[in-house]
């Protein structure tokens, strides 16, 4: 998904020095340096761009998943450990990563909003694991217990609004978040029955998509703009003229997740499983299909 939508920055970008080059006889050479610069695109070819950055570089969200690459090289080797260890262990393992993270809040003045350099992995690792603790401690059933109730759901997400509503520290809106995606999974009252609709489901299972194509559709709209309207800067349009954009362009991003999701993210899995070997039967397996 990240190559594919990649090489439409890429397409596009190429159409847009073709039509200037058509209109003014000049093209322009293309950077070595810069946010759409050949060394930019080696790095997002090799899923480096998070940790080879000085600047957000073509598919500018796709920096999050170039540290989530990182996170799964190391998932494998992690994941055994965390299994076996005790809750105690668990326990520790949580402080220390929330203790990473207090120091890269100290060291960064509480801006947890780091993407431009190999510090951003004190960012990602640590929550990486904060995650795969949190699936262990619904598993254990404590989480079930203790966030069960819609009263929890309410009084977590009241907190995270609050939280951001008097622009309270970073560092406390990661185990907030945390606290929140127990508090979902772990529901048994009416939150449940609200966040399993279809339509929020459909956007569970495309939103992976929906993050990597929805800076393609702003980076395509604000070229077009530019070419055909000579605007360069959306803030220029008007009040009602910007808000029909923006439903335009949501529109177009939900348009183009669905498909995507299906054939690109689905159909991509079921390739690489076949051709690995892992999604083909065992006597064991094909014996229980048959059944």
């Amino acid at each position: 998904m990240h190559l594919a939508v990649l090489l439409l920055f890429v397409a596009t970008a190429l159409a847009v020095r073709a039509v200037e080059y058509a209109a003014t006889g000049s093209f322009p050479a293309i950077p070595l340096k810069g946010a759409e610069s050949v060394w930019a695109l080696v790095a997002n070819l090799f899923m480096l761009q998070g940790l080879y950055a000085s600047m957000l570089s073509w598919n500018y969200p796709a920096w999050s998943i170039s540290l989530e690459f990182m996170a799964y090289l190391v998932f494998p080797f992690a994941l055994p450990w965390v299994w076996r260890s005790s809750g105690r262990m668990q326990a520790l393992l949580a402080v220390g990563a929330l203790a990473t993270l207090c120091a890269l809040a100290w060291a960064t003045q509480d801006n947890l909003n780091q993407w431009d350099g190999p510090q951003t992995l004190l960012r990602c690792l640590p929550e990486f694991l904060l995650g795969t603790l949190l699936y262990s401690a619904y598993r254990s059933g404590l989480a079930v217990s203790v966030l069960s109730s819609d009263l929890s759901m309410v009084a977590v997400v009241l907190a995270i609004l609050l939280l951001l509503h008097t622009g309270g520290p970073d560092l406390l809106a990661v185990p907030l978040f945390a606290l929140l995606v127990l508090a979902a999974v772990a529901n048994r009252g009416r939150a449940a029955g609200a966040l399993n609709v279809r339509p929020l489901v459909w956007l569970g299972d495309v939103s992976y998509s929906l993050y990597l194509i929805h800076g393609f559709v702003e980076y395509a709209t604000t070229r077009l703009l530019g070419l055909v309207l000579g605007i360069h800067d959306r803030k220029a349009l008007p009040g009602g003229w910007s808000m029909a954009l923006l439903v335009a362009m949501v529109t177009a991003c939900l348009l183009m997740a669905g498909p995507a999701y299906r054939r690109i993210e689905v159909g991509g899995r079921r390739l690489l499983r076949e051709g690995s070997g892992f999604g083909r039967p065992t006597l064991a397996t094909a014996g229980r299909q048959g059944d």
